[in-house]
């Protein structure tokens, strides 16, 4: 018995062996199993059938990430949740310029800009509002003017600082003006008073002070060939009264205050004109 025993299995080991034979060409040996030395292999799984359905295709591959294989990432703590209030995104310059069936509940936390046009317009005045009293209205037809401008205005004229600072800090017209002319006959120029010493209405102190720069310029030689030949001869003659034998104002020449022809400077009158006033010459 032990011996047919030991005899099966050593048949049953050499029918297992690998034949190997060799090969002609290359002179290797060739690896080949037989087929009836291969061990009983154990049944094949027939793998299952799967109907896919082509409307669940979408729902399938959304599930798929929710399937049980897939982990979540562990939270450590409590998450912090902003509230939208305490931090608003700003919202795009164009965005009011795109269109939306459903308005967002952060469209309008920021508040809309003011443009160039309402931010320049004036406001509208209502019936019955006055102008401030800084910022005079041209007047057409007669001004009150100061006393002193209607007295004896060629003493003020010689020095001006003599007069007391409240007179000068006075209005010289009433209403006040922020610009006057101021005409004479037989000038080829106009004088021009500004609002300089208070810089809102032409003040007594603007007035003098326009007069007497006006009145000591210089005159071009064009303005005084302009004039008819006695009224040349007039200018020539006041201009000599004037200088006298002084070389330093003959060297000057003939201003303006020649002009006036020997004529002194009394006052101030109102015109018809608008924020006009007129030289009255004795």
């Amino acid at each position: 018995m032990y011996s047919t025993t030991n005899t099966h299995a050593s048949t049953s080991r050499s029918s297992r062996r690998a034949h190997f034979a060799p090969n002609p060409v290359s002179g290797t040996q060739t690896y080949s199993h037989s087929p009836e030395s291969e061990p009983d292999s154990p049944p094949l799984r027939t793998p299952p059938v799967v109907t896919v359905n082509p409307a669940s295709s979408r729902s399938s591959s959304t599930s798929s990430v929710c399937s049980d294989d897939y982990t979540f990432p562990t939270n450590h703590g409590t998450p912090f949740v902003a509230n939208a209030q305490l931090f608003p995104s700003p919202t795009s310059p164009n965005a009011s310029l795109r269109t939306s069936p459903r308005a967002s509940p952060m469209q309008n936390a920021y508040p809309p800009a003011m443009s160039p046009s309402t931010v320049m317009s004036p406001l509208p005045l209502t019936p019955g509002t006055q102008l401030p009293a800084m910022i005079p209205t041209p007047r057409a037809g007669p001004l009150s003017i100061h006393p002193i401008l209607t007295g004896n205005l060629e003493a003020a004229l010689v020095d001006w600082r003599r007069v007391d600072k409240a007179t000068l800090a006075a209005d010289a017209t009433r209403p006040g003006c922020v610009k006057l002319r101021i005409r004479g006959p037989g000038l080829l120029w106009e004088c021009r008073a500004l609002a300089d010493s208070n810089g809102r209405t032409v003040t007594v102190q603007d007035v003098l002070v326009s007069l007497q720069t006006f009145f000591e310029k210089g005159v071009a030689r064009d303005d005084y060939q302009s004039l008819r030949t006695e009224t040349r001869e007039a200018v020539k003659r006041a201009f000599g009264q004037r200088v006298g034998h002084d070389e330093v104002l003959r060297s000057r020449g003939i201003i303006r205050r020649d002009f006036l022809q020997g004529r002194r400077i009394m006052a101030l009158a109102p015109s018809d004109r608008e924020e006009t006033l007129m030289l009255v010459l004795a």
